[in-house]
């Protein structure tokens, strides 16, 4: 069992999701919302700082998409597991999230999986869609 709680980076461009988000994880025992960021470029600069656990991903955002974000995150931030949250969840969709370096999927519709898909991914096991 991991000693510490999960630091958790939200990355979502919709002020409500975030909310809802943040919303959510708090009523888990062992996370807590480190930071909070509204595009990929913010994430980049955030993620070093906070050096969250892991990162709940939007795929849709301005500047730069959650794929290339969750790349680049994975660079410069290699110990953070990503967990692309979205509302689009074709099968293509969730292959490119893996070949992205995502360690996990959940759509948003389906959003009470969450819980499910951090632990699992805390313990290094992938949380993909069947």
């Amino acid at each position: 069992m991991n000693a510490h709680p999960i630091a958790i980076l939200i990355v979502d461009d919709q002020t409500d999701v975030r909310r809802a988000l943040k919303g959510l994880l708090q009523m888990l025992q062992d996370c807590y919302v480190a930071a909070e960021a509204e595009n990929g470029q913010d994430a980049l600069r955030l993620a070093p700082e906070i050096k969250p656990d892991i990162i709940l991903m939007d795929l849709n955002m301005p500047e730069m998409d959650g794929f290339e974000t969750t790349r680049k995150l994975r660079e410069i931030v290699p110990d953070a597991k990503v967990i692309i949250l979205t509302q689009h969840d074709s099968p293509e969709v969730v292959d490119a999230a893996r070949s992205a370096g995502a360690a996990g999927f959940v759509a948003k519709t389906k959003s009470r999986e969450l819980p499910d898909a951090i632990a699992a991914v805390r313990k290094g096991v992938p949380y993909f869609p069947s």
